[in-house]
């Protein structure tokens, strides 16, 4: 069930929980909110503005039947005020989310796209997955060169993972948009 946010919900997504709930399928809620956007502009009053739509949700369920199982998950990320484009995926905010997952246990961080050998930061994003998580890199291999390859070893990358769509390079280099890609 997803929030329109703020503290709306949308009315096919209310019909919808109604008859998965009488079904007894357990509830997925989720609600992003985007700071000065879809929200306050504080984190603070973006954050119970997302937890009030969360805990709206879990109450009509409950009302629709009692017991039923439901899992939430929310999001929050801040609004460029200027541009009122969202701003997420700093290599500030990765670092932070990296160090999260490990703390929680993470034996593997994988790093995938669109394409991460697009971001000219790559390599610090790399190095910061310490010696407790394996990082994986994902790749199409697009614009990848030798140096690029030895940069991204030193900066600590284990298993690069390259996607090849088809064995024929002709038939690759079509799913990709991309001539000379499969090469």
């Amino acid at each position: 069930m997803m929030v329109a946010p703020p503290l709306r919900y949308y009315p096919d997504a209310c019909e919808a929980a109604f008859r998965y709930v009488e079904a007894g399928f357990p509830i997925f809620i989720t609600s992003g909110v985007s700071f000065g956007a879809t929200g306050p502009v504080t984190t603070a009053g973006s954050t119970i503005t997302n937890n009030a739509e969360l805990l709206a949700g879990l109450v009509l369920v409950q009302l629709i039947r009692p017991g039923t199982g439901v899992i939430v998950a929310n999001f929050a990320f801040p609004m460029d005020m200027k541009t009122a484009v969202p701003v997420f995926g700093s290599l500030s905010q990765l670092k932070e989310a990296i160090s999260d997952a490990q703390n929680l246990g993470s034996s593997v961080i994988g790093l995938t796209g669109g394409e991460p050998l697009l971001r000219d930061d790559l390599e610090d994003i790399i190095a910061a997955i310490d010696q407790r998580s394996m990082p994986v890199l994902f790749t199409t291999g697009y614009k990848l060169t030798q140096a690029r390859v030895k940069s991204l070893k030193k900066a600590g990358l284990e298993i690069p993972v390259i996607s090849l769509d088809h064995y024929s390079a002709e038939i690759h280099d079509k799913g990709r948009r991309k001539e000379g890609i499969f090469a």
